[in-house]
């Protein structure tokens, strides 16, 4: 499937204003996980990650057997149709100003012009829904499946468009040093599996904060994903993130769910301490 791809027929609306894509014998579902800002001893879920929920006859079928399933030549077409589920389900977020994260595979999208021309048509979606381009965030995965030139090109593309830039998956070979270097984006986001392995490791975690405030001095912000126990938390908060994120501060939730952008200090999480009152007056 090529040239301009609007969706019109492939996105489906309900009554309440909930998008669902259809493909093929699939409908996909936006779901959204709360990635958390830690500032001033609080943390406030401002952004969200979004991913994609997929049913067939109505079971859940994980999105990994479903992407192997796809043909190589449909999975451009495939990924842009959930990136454009995601953008049309951002208001039923029910919270303004929170900061969408989606992810972008350049190895998926190995054609550049027609990466540019689908961005392009983001650009336009967002101007009709009302979104501010500078609430997005596109999150490079794979980094490594692109050379350099292309990889500058992108992301000087996605910042023509007014969004910001992150790459996933630092700490290991798909994201390197060398790809923050080449693009400055704005936010670096750690492997999960990967900090898992260095907080087992009492003596690496003097290397984590380092990386982290070197990513910091090259204007970064630091998110570390993949978060799953009140240690990890508090490890992560200790060595330098800015942004955290994991099944322990929220699982992803189907479009239309509660979204909850109180402020807790990091007890509500831990259960160190006594549970406390959301801090309402905390920016």
């Amino acid at each position: 499937m090529t040239g301009r791809l609007i969706f019109d027929n492939e996105i489906l609306v309900d009554e309440i204003g909930l998008r669902t894509a259809r493909y093929r014998d699939v409908h996909i579902k936006s779901a959204y996980q709360p990635v958390w800002r830690f500032r001033d001893g609080v943390l406030r879920a401002r952004s969200v990650e979004a991913f994609a929920r997929v049913f067939r006859e109505g079971v859940a079928v994980p999105a990994v057997e479903f992407l192997a399933q796809v043909a190589p030549e449909e999975r451009f077409y495939v990924e842009w149709l959930c990136q454009t589920l995601h953008l049309e389900n951002y208001p039923n977020i029910g919270a303004s100003g929170v900061e969408l994260f989606f992810n972008y595979d350049p190895g998926v999208n190995t054609d550049l012009d027609r990466s540019v021309a689908q961005l392009d048509e983001m650009a336009e979606r967002l101007g009709r829904l009302g979104v501010d381009a500078g609430l997005l965030v596109c999150e490079i995965t794979q980094a490594d499946t692109v050379d350099r030139d292309t990889f500058v090109r992108l992301a000087a593309e996605i910042r023509r468009l007014g969004m910001r830039l992150a790459i996933d998956g630092f700490g290991v070979a798909n994201a390197t040093l060398d790809h923050v270097r080449a693009v400055a984006p704005e936010f670096v986001k750690f492997d999960g599996a990967f900090l898992r392995r260095v907080m087992e490791e009492p003596a690496a975690l003097h290397l984590l904060s380092r990386l982290s405030n070197s990513l910091k001095a090259a204007g970064a912000l630091v998110i570390f994903e993949g978060l799953e126990t009140p240690s990890q938390l508090v490890t992560g908060i200790e060595t330098g993130a800015d942004y955290l994120q994991g099944f322990l501060l929220g699982k992803p939730e189907l479009a239309g769910s509660h979204f909850d952008d109180r402020p807790w200090r990091i007890e509500h999480f831990t259960g160190l301490g006594d549970r406390v009152v959301p801090l309402y007056a905390a920016s």
